[in-house]
């Protein structure tokens, strides 16, 4: 059997399962509460307001939430936490301190205790966001949307009237949301079109460009080559002598001896 097969809703809540010892009169005491057999009132409760956190260092341990019971979870909620309250109030029959009072013209508020650890003097109870993940309980603040598993641990006597005293199980804390990020969805946001060739990103420099290298001293330089030129072939068939060109350069030669 699972927890959610063991908690107490308005449907399956029976007043006459309820297991509660005799009061002494004029003693300050505790009176633990049992139902259906030896199992506790476990309920789980619908989104709840913080509106006051304990001041732990105070030894304040009390949470006290605030929600509306018009209508849905809320609503079925406050009926059954009536229903057990009138249980108690019934079996007693003396003043009764009810477990939810009206807060303003619309909200109701409940006194949640939380455990605390002694020692280290800070809650000892497991809470987790809305992901399932655990949190810190003082990540949990004024104004925090939760929701929790409630104990109804033992009806309270001190000596002039009764009341219930509730402790919380486990909390989960609900996120507010975050405006860091963009939360428009109305169908109007279209991506943005990018073009096809990126622009090249540079950076520019505030030094100055290094001098241009030296040239290189006369002996290293490489030796200017032009290309040859292309002669003609009636060049070049003229530059074949004849046989009487050859006889008269053959003259010319001999006068100069």
């Amino acid at each position: 059997m699972g927890l959610k097969d063991k908690l107490v809703t308005l449907d399956n809540f029976d007043k006459d399962e309820i297991i509660l010892d005799d009061l002494k009169d004029g003693t300050t005491q505790r009176i633990y509460l049992f139902y259906k057999s030896l199992d506790k009132i476990w309920i789980m409760t619908p989104k709840l307001k913080v509106i006051y956190m304990p001041t732990v260092k105070h030894g304040d341990n009390t949470l006290t939430v605030a929600f509306c019971i018009t209508k849905g979870d809320s609503k079925q909620f406050y009926k059954l936490i009536t229903k057990i309250d009138r249980a108690v109030k019934t079996r007693y029959g003396i003043d009764f301190k009810p477990s939810i009072t009206k807060h303003n013209d619309s909200l109701y508020k409940m006194y949640l205790s939380v455990p605390l650890d002694k020692e280290r003097k800070c809650p000892k109870i497991n809470a987790y966001n809305n992901y399932s993940e655990k949190i810190e309980i003082t990540d949990i603040t004024h104004l925090s949307t939760i929701a929790a598993y409630i104990e109804l641990n033992y009806v309270w006597y001190d000596g002039d009237k009764i009341g219930i005293q509730w402790d919380m199980l486990q909390i989960k804390y609900y996120h507010d949301t975050c405006f860091d990020e963009c939360q428009f969805d109305d169908g109007e946001i279209k991506p943005r079109q990018h073009n096809s060739i990126e622009p090249q990103s540079f950076t520019v420099s505030k030094s100055k460009a290094p001098p241009p290298p030296p040239p290189p001293p006369p002996g290293n330089r490489a030796p200017n080559i032009s290309a040859p030129s292309i002669q003609k072939e009636s060049d070049v068939a003229r530059f074949i002598p004849t046989a009487s060109e050859l006889a008269d350069m053959k003259k010319k030669l001999k006068k100069t001896r």
